[in-house]
């Protein structure tokens, strides 16, 4: 796991200059309020992919990823643009929903289970989420899944936003950076970053590699600020945060209806 950046001391996330953003009230009502949407699920937005060998666009980031290993979190853009290794992988959790999935052989559900004492111990535990993903040059909103073994990432960062959101005295007590975010940003969900390890394992059921996501959990600091600020303030923006909710929202449709 990369080392977290040491921040100046005039820039730390007690600073209250680094706490003032003008955040885009359609930001704030977008994704308090989701859309409902009709249709299938499209790829109009950014996603952040774990990547496979046998991911049907594995050879095409080869091409765009150097190093590219069976290990690698990228951040995979619609259109033409080339995707980007995740290195690490750091993001604010700021939607999600679960559900329990039988997958056919490549991988795509065939069945879904909305509870999970409904769903069968064959069913795979999937997360589906809205993030803000953080590259070294960046901030960009974008959908990711976690399943299976990537879930004890997604469970640090949803316990961190359960405690900044209804316990904010137990998210203070995690260190002096925690209260300083918790008392001065707005957004619950932009107070905190996780960031993913992976580590290999092999499966006792079938002798095969796969790797084990974990989550750690960072105060946000000036660093991040200045990037989720320039995402504010991007002209595309707008378009930006509408195709993450509309795929967002489309893909949970879907699922909704898979079982009709």
């Amino acid at each position: 796991m990369a080392k977290q950046n040491n921040v100046p001391a005039n820039r730390n996330t007690g600073s209250k200059a680094m706490m003032k953003m003008n955040i885009p009230q359609s930001f704030v009502t977008a994704l308090s309020t989701p859309a409902q949407l009709e249709g299938g699920f499209g790829i109009n937005s950014p996603y952040v992919q774990f990547v496979h060998p046998q991911a049907k666009n594995y050879q095409k980031l080869m091409k765009q990823i150097r190093g590219l290993g069976d290990d690698t979190i990228a951040l995979v853009y619609p259109g033409e643009k080339p995707a980007v290794k995740l290195d690490p992988f750091k993001f604010s959790l700021v939607q999600l929903y679960q559900y329990w999935a039988i997958l056919d052989a490549q991988g795509n559900p065939t069945q879904v289970f909305w509870n999970k004492e409904d769903a069968p111990r064959n069913a795979q535990d999937m997360v589906d989420t809205i993030v803000v993903v953080y590259t070294q040059k960046e901030a960009c909103m974008a959908r990711c899944l976690f399943k299976s073994t990537k879930g004890k990432a997604i469970r640090a960062a949803h316990q961190a936003l359960e405690e900044t959101t209804n316990s904010p005295q137990q998210f203070a007590e995690r260190g002096a950076e925690f209260k300083a975010a918790q008392d001065g940003i707005e957004i619950p969900y932009l107070r905190f970053y996780t960031e993913v390890d992976q580590t290999r394992r092999i499966s006792q059921s079938n002798n095969l590699p796969y790797y084990l996501a974990t989550g750690t959990v960072h105060a946000t600091t000036s660093t991040e600020w200045a990037m989720i600020g320039a995402m504010f303030n991007d002209k595309d923006f707008e378009k930006q945060m509408q195709d993450v909710l509309s795929d967002f929202e489309a893909r949970n449709n879907y699922l909704q209806n898979l079982n009709k």
